[in-house]
């Protein structure tokens, strides 16, 4: 205890006496050594430095002495910010050589705070601070430097010459070696976090941990500096260095080399930016990257020097974890060069010989990208490929069904800028050439009520354009075939606005309609449908259907062609049988209003059965007459034009049909207006009427149907009837009653104006009957009629055509023939039709030929449709009004 207990004071004497010393070091060379370094310091810097305050002291780097600026601020003339904000930088000598006034800094700390370099567009920096060698005094030794720290450094590059942009968080770098020797060995060892390195706009690195060592020879007579060893590392990635670097005026030549074999295939994943590395965390990576990387040229604020790397991929595979699909055995070798322009322009990226197995199928090819500014691609890939693993290890979740396979061969270059920004005239001009087979493929979008089920096909790329020499598929329960040429399909895909032109052959078996409206938050349940034609498309399809159907309609042998042009879906030149006999026309659906559609048609009906006929078409949506109500055989005439919502749900207030009927071996059956007779004509056959012929005219208009005066001739009676009945079952109908010797002997007793009203001899020795049905068909009254069938209605069916065009000009104020040199507006009826002026014809007979071929590449939409299946008629013709 006593030892040391004497030890203890010797050691606080010690203390006390080294304290006492510092104290007076620090207070008798202060003032000497801050003027003298600070003299120096202003002899070699050239820029303003604004420092807080400046300390000397003998404790702070101990054994150092050492002279402490705080918060020192650097600011360049060049550029008003700041170039270093430091908190703390230390000067630190060796004692001895104070004592001895021989001021020589060995060490230099420079601690806590942020450096910003800054290259402007012209190539000038804010960081060449130091006076030119001419301004220095060669005889000063005041540097004598052993050893340069920097702790806790945050670090920022921006040159906007080279577009780059550098954020780095430097934690420690220590810089050691006799730096006043003219040759010497320097020691490197540093290691930060760098937030980003852009270049061109584009993350090169971002979020990772950057460490490096390195032993350097250094002769400063030749300024070149000798990596005798060096290893960079990126995260999980060590990257060996070796080579020089020789240091000029304004710029450092580099020519470096860097070597690896065997890295681990998965650590690449490492460099990846942290969202596209977080999408890949359901990957596993296996297998080996070897290369070979030479940097070699001039490092300058403004020159890069150019960089070759070779490397090659062998028996890596890349597994999807949850399904254990893998992508297998990928070899191949690769090459990357910024080029001789040392730039994004000049870059190159090839990848040759490429192989990897997916599954069963194998995929193989060589991939060039050259000017990374303007990306060039070049392809020539084959790929077999298994859609339900491409699902699976893609993630494609948005397919609720996916398998088959797909067969590719492609030869492709051009330019392609990015996917989002791709330019229609580059699709057009590019140039590919392969071929695509499909193999039992079945595809499902989820919340979709289509699927496409074992479809078959072979396709050929050419340029832009894609040919289809057969694609077999069923969709839903419609089995098609189709074959034809997709022109620019490349760039309706991808550009917004582009047009897309389908010239093809369409053939079915069995086509349900329903399985193509069904809109996707309906089942074929609910029966809803939505028309939605596709945009900025236009195709001409030869259509052969052998049966087709919608709801209750049934048909086969369908054939025709469907164009859609100009907002217009066309169906002309069809043909098909159907309710027992054949149907002829052409149909037109306009899409041009958001909100409605406009359909129009032509037809000719053929030996149809009318039963059937009312049946399939569903009572034509009203309920005056029905399918039980109606039984013959008709050829008919007809011409019509609706306007349906989105839904297919007509709007009743916008119908017009014109049908001129002639039915054959026909019966009328508990017919309300035939049988409201009873009260006047006490016969049974009234119920069931059977006639060998009726020829009439039906017209709906204002929700009203109209028939014109219609001769029926039965066993029964002879009847003429006329009249109307609205949707809402309200009535007018007038009948004339002929009745044989035998059934009217009391009739032929009275006379006029009594019990049986106005009667009337034809002269034939028959007796005439005029009564007339007004109300609802729920209630109505049945009276005499003496004059309105014989001079208010309609005497006959017109003997020229219905044709749809007098239908529009007649009923919706379409197509005037008065003058057609001036644009008529259309009532605003929810119809909407455009069509050209057209001029009189005052020219010579080969004039008119010319505008008539002229006009005809004008006109378009339902006006183009309208011209081709109508004729004008009659009055048109001695007007000579051409439309």
């Amino acid at each position: 205890m006593y030892w040391l207990k004497k030890i203890s004071i010797v050691f606080g004497i010690l203390l006390v006496l080294i304290g006492g010393l510092g104290i007076f070091f620090t207070n008798f060379y202060e003032d000497e050594v801050k003027n003298f370094i600070i003299t120096k310091i202003n002899e070699e810097i050239a820029v303003p430095v604004n420092v807080e305050k400046v300390t000397f002291s003998v404790f702070k780097k101990f054994p150092y002495a050492s002279l402490e600026f705080s918060n020192v601020v650097l600011k360049p003339t060049t550029s008003k910010q700041d170039l270093a904000s430091i908190r703390s930088v230390f000067l630190q000598f060796n004692i001895i050589d104070v004592i001895n006034k021989n001021f020589v800094i060995k060490k230099i700390a420079i601690e806590n705070g942020s450096l910003t370099l800054l290259v402007d567009k012209l190539g000038k920096d804010n960081f060449h601070i130091l006076k030119s060698s001419e301004n220095k005094n060669k005889n000063d030794n005041v540097f004598k430097l052993k050893q340069v720290q920097f702790k806790n450094i945050d670090f920022y590059y921006l040159n906007e010459y080279k577009n780059i942009d550098v954020s780095f968080s430097l934690k420690k770098l220590n810089l050691s070696g006799n730096f006043s020797s003219n040759s010497f060995s320097l020691t490197t060892e540093a290691s930060g976090f760098l937030q980003q390195f852009n270049s061109s706009e584009q993350f090169m690195l971002k979020n990772k941990k950057i460490a490096f060592k390195t032993e350097l020879d250094v002769n400063q007579k030749t300024k070149v500096y000798k990596i005798t060893t060096g290893s960079l590392s990126i995260e999980a990635l060590l990257f060996n260095l070796s080579g020089e670097l020789t240091a000029k005026d304004d710029f450092l030549k580099v020519n470096l080399l860097s070597k690896g074999n065997d890295l681990p295939f998965n650590d690449l994943f490492s460099l990846l930016p942290s969202k596209q590395k977080a999408s890949l965390t359901d990957y596993a990576a296996d297998g080996n990257v070897s290369y070979n990387t030479t940097i070699i040229g001039e490092l300058s604020s403004t020159k890069t020097p150019i960089l070759i790397a070779d490397f090659e991929v062998k028996n890596a595979a890349i597994t999807e974890k949850k399904s254990g699909y893998k992508l297998s055995n990928i070899t191949l070798k690769g090459n990357y060069t910024n080029g001789k322009e040392t730039s994004a322009k000049s870059s190159k990226l090839s990848l040759i010989d490429v192989h990897a197995d997916f599954g069963a199928g194998h995929i193989s090819g060589n991939y060039v990208l050259t000017n990374f500014e303007k990306p060039y691609i070049e392809i020539q890939s084959e790929a077999n490929v298994d859609i339900a693993m491409t699902k699976s290890f893609f993630k494609l979740d948005s397919l609720e069904i996916a398998s088959g396979n797909v067969l590719l061969q492609l030869n492709y270059n051009g330019y392609v800028q990015n996917i989002q920004q791709i330019k229609a005239s580059e699709l057009k001009n590019l140039n590919a050439q392969g071929t695509a087979q499909l193999k039992d493929i079945n595809l499902k979008i989820k919340n979709s009520p289509s699927q496409l089920s074992d479809a078959n096909g072979f396709f050929k790329f050419n340029n832009n354009e894609i040919k289809i020499d057969s694609l077999s598929t069923v969709v839903n329960n419609s089995p098609v075939f189709i074959k034809g040429k997709f022109t620019n399909l490349l760039a309706y895909l991808f550009v917004e606005g582009e047009w897309l032109d389908v010239n093809a052959s369409f053939v079915s078996s069995k086509f349900m309609l329903e399985d193509f409206l069904i809109s996707k938050s309906a089942s074929k349940k609910d029966s809803t449908y939505e028309i939605n034609l596709p945009k900025n498309v236009s195709f001409n399809l030869t259509t052969k259907i052998d049966s087709f159907s919608f709801r209750r309609f049934k048909a086969t042998h369908f054939k025709g062609t469907i164009s859609l042009e100009d907002n217009l879906l066309s169906a002309t030149d069809l043909s098909f049988n159907t309710m027992g006999g054949l149907v002829k026309g052409s149909v037109a659906l306009d899409n041009e209003n958001p909100s409605e559609i406009l359909i129009t048609s032509s037809a000719f009906l053929t030996d149809i059965n009318v039963t059937a006929l009312f049946y399939q078409f569903e009572n034509f949506g009203q309920t005056a007459i029905d399918a039980d109500n109606l039984k013959g055989t008709t050829n008919t005439t007809v011409s019509s034009a609706s306007v349906w919502d989105r839904q297919l749900k007509i709007k009743k207030d916008k119908i017009y049909v014109s049908a001129l009927v002639f039915i054959s071996n026909g019966q009328l059956i508990n017919y309300q207006p035939v049988l409201a007779l009873s009260k006047f004509i006490a016969v049974e056959e009234l119920k069931h009427i059977k006639f060998n012929e009726l020829t009439t005219q039906i017209e709906i208009i204002n929700e009203t149907i109209s028939l014109s005066k219609t001769e029926i001739h039965s066993s029964a009676l002879d009847l003429t009837i006329a009249g109307k009945h609205t949707f809402n079952n309200e009535i007018d109908y007038r009948f004339k009653v002929m009745l044989n010797d035998i059934l009217w002997k009391k009739a032929k007793t009275k006379n006029k104006n009594e019990e049986f009203g106005y009667v009337e001899d034809d002269g034939l020795g028959k007796t005439a009957l005029f009564l007339k049905m007004i109300g609802t068909t729920q209630n109505y009254k049945v009276s005499y009629d003496t004059e309105g069938l014989k001079t208010n209605w309609k005497e006959s069916v017109k003997e020229e055509k219905k044709t749809l065009k007098t239908i529009l000009n007649k009923e919706f104020g379409w197509f005037k023939k008065d003058s057609l040199e001036t644009t008529k507006t259309p009532k605003k009826d929810g119809f909407k039709i455009e069509w050209e002026e057209e001029q009189k014809n005052t020219k010579k007979e080969d004039e008119k030929s010319k505008k008539t071929e002229l006009e005809k590449k004008e006109k378009s939409g339902l006006r183009k449709f309208l011209d081709k299946i109508t004729q004008p008629d009659e009055e048109e013709v001695e007007k000579n009004s051409e439309f």
